[in-house]
């Protein structure tokens, strides 16, 4: 089952919007991260990207950062369980 590593008004919400379109069976870990402009508690050190950017996806021992390789994946993840 993937992992997903989520901030708040970040780029990863759009990979949580693919999950709710595929149903796909996933966990959400919510993180912290520093925004552009400053804000946030950042970095968190349960983010397992290696700049403790979002997303970050860890699936089948396999890390994948990056909204690209999280929506692959993802979708990958969801074929296999529809």
């Amino acid at each position: 089952m993937p992992t997903l590593f989520h901030a708040a008004h970040s780029r990863s919400t759009r990979i949580i919007r693919l999950l709710e379109a595929l149903a796909t069976p996933d966990r959400l870990q919510h993180v912290s991260v520093r925004y552009m402009d400053g804000g946030g508690r950042g970095p968190d050190p349960a983010n397992p990207h290696p700049d403790k950017k979002v997303p970050a996806t860890v699936h089948d021992h396999a890390l994948v950062t990056g909204a690209g390789g999280a929506r692959g994946r993802m979708r990958r993840a969801g074929m296999r369980a529809g």
